[in-house]
């Protein structure tokens, strides 16, 4: 807008805005790699513990537990709320509102 010899790095990039395009091109910074720990010994005890196909089993059998008594737990909370319309009607009395309910 006010000064053209401006130059905007693009986003993303490491140069520095220059005020004019006529000075030399930066160079790049050098990349900095950070250096690896060597795996500790409870975490190779971990990994050698999760990779045992019993344990998988045992941790996926109690997790699935969980989840499917929570949503039991869910799913039986919803069905009360039908479940007491029902139980003073007669067989033909629920089979007209089960119509009704589904057209």
């Amino acid at each position: 807008m006010g000064n053209d010899d401006a130059q905007v790095p693009a986003p993303g990039s490491d140069q520095q805005p220059s005020s004019s395009a006529s000075q030399p091109t930066q160079q790049k910074k050098k990349k900095e790699y950070q250096k690896l720990e060597p795996t500790s010994p409870e975490q190779l005890a971990q990994e050698d513990l999760m990779n045992n196909c019993a344990v998988k089993t045992v941790v996926s059998g109690v997790m699935g537990s969980v989840l499917g008594a929570a949503f039991g737990v869910f799913m039986g909370a919803m069905d009360s709320a039908v479940r007491h319309s029902f139980t003073r009607q007669t067989g033909r009395q629920q089979s007209r509102m089960l119509s009704m309910m589904l057209h």
